[in-house]
């Protein structure tokens, strides 16, 4: 199976404690890239403690488009065939399907989100809408839009930046809310949950190049979700804001063909001190050696420093969690400070990849790390993972194989819980 699962701007921010499950319905829910709009690439479900079964296998009719998204315990699936694309949805404790597949038409990338039932497929200039019916994935909404960006589903809201522009739509209606100032981010936007001492905030990132600086600087932008969840009271009122702040310094000469960002906030230290980790295919430079990713300080970056993850990281807890060039896997805090992972050597089958979490078991695809007690809990050789784990509900996982199926990992009924 060959995969079109793009690379991503993931912006997390981790400055205070989330909100409960009660108050968030996606909570435990992986309903967008990533698993969520903070894109820590994490879920509060129980995780595989012990070595799992496979509950269910599917072939896939198609190449995997995107990561697959879940609500209400159905995991929705975008396919691409040579007749054309499809939608599929599946049952996350039976495999079966739920329904007959939709029919998305001929084209290119698409990008699935869910909120409350409503699984929305979203491409470059159209946004479309479907629920489960008796009859299949009957359509809800569709709206067309030109120069659409990847989406970030927050709060029943989706945003997009739009030809330059941060675009809000409800996600069950497909009106769009409102459409705001200039804004223009590389990737995926975000929805950072929480800073000190204000309001949940749009976030992305971009490139600038001042005047007195040899090369490129990662430059972060943010506004607040309110000034874009709602119609202005008054349409003649002054576009909101957006906050640019300088990040991180590009290596100079640097020509890579991915200008994609991952970003996340961590928060921690004695005087909660907010840092960003940054990775990127451009390069930014050390003191020996150019590296892909690194923790800048605000609010200056001249103490940044070195966290060499080489595919996406996990979030929990304000720690990033990634496997470094080297295959050693590093927790890193928001002072810089890093802790290894230490082990002779992977068992067989279990290889580096992207990280996701159910509580604070570390995923990666076939395997599983317990980052409280520094251990491997269990590896899966029989399949090769071509994605990373999604959790799709209380110690079960969900990965796509190189060899075009879906498998779900479950943890055993009777199993004992390990000490």
């Amino acid at each position: 199976m060959s995969t079109s699962i793009h690379a991503a701007l993931v912006v997390i921010a981790l400055s205070g404690p989330s909100a409960a499950a009660g108050d968030d319905p996606a909570a435990r829910e992986w309903n967008q890239a990533r698993g969520n709009a903070a894109r820590t690439a994490a879920s509060p479900v129980a995780p595989i403690r012990v070595e799992p079964e496979v509950a269910w296998r599917v072939k896939l009719p198609g190449d995997l488009l995107c990561e697959p998204v879940t609500w209400g315990g159905v995991l929705y699936v975008a396919v691409a065939k040579p007749s054309g694309r499809e939608l599929h949805a599946f049952d996350g404790t039976t495999g079966k399907p739920t329904s007959t597949p939709r029919l998305l038409g001929k084209g290119g990338p698409i990008e699935l989100v869910t909120w409350e039932g409503v699984v929305v497929a979203c491409e470059p200039n159209l946004v479309r809408g479907f629920v489960r019916n008796a009859a299949g994935l009957g359509s809800a909404w569709e709206r067309k839009m030109a120069g659409l960006g990847r989406p970030c589903v927050y709060d029943g809201k989706i945003y997009f930046e739009a030809d330059r522009h941060l675009v809000c739509i409800d996600a069950k209606s497909g009106n769009v809310v409102s459409a705001t100032t200039t804004f223009h981010s590389l990737g995926l936007l975000a929805i950072a949950p929480r800073e000190f001492g204000g309001k949940p905030l749009v976030t992305g990132i971009t490139l600038d190049k001042p005047a007195n600086v040899r090369s490129e600087v990662a430059v972060l932008v943010q506004i607040p979700v309110d000034a874009v969840s709602s119609p202005p009271s008054n349409p003649k009122s002054a576009p909101p804001v957006v906050d640019r702040r300088q990040v991180a310094p590009i290596a100079a000469g640097n020509r890579a063909a991915s200008r994609e960002f991952t970003v996340a906030q961590l928060c921690g230290g004695e005087k909660n001190e907010i840092s960003w980790w940054i990775s990127s295919p451009l390069l930014f430079p050390g003191e020996k050696a150019d590296f892909p990713s690194c923790i800048a300080p605000e609010p200056s970056v001249r103490n940044a420093g070195r966290f060499e993850v080489a595919f996406p990281a996990a979030i929990h807890d304000d720690v990033a969690y990634g496997f470094d060039g080297t295959g050693e896997i590093l927790a890193c805090r928001s002072t810089g400070s890093t802790r290894p992972f230490s082990f002779a050597k992977l068992p067989a089958g279990a290889k580096p990849g992207p990280a996701t979490m159910a509580s604070d078991v570390l995923y990666f695809g076939n395997w599983a790390l317990d980052t409280k007690r520094s251990r491997i809990l269990w590896c899966h050789p029989d399949d090769t993972p071509a994605t990373s784990a999604i959790p799709v509900g209380d110690c079960r996982l969900v990965f796509a194989t190189g060899s075009g199926e879906l498998v779900c990992l479950a943890e055993p009924a009777e199993s004992p819980t390990p000490k």
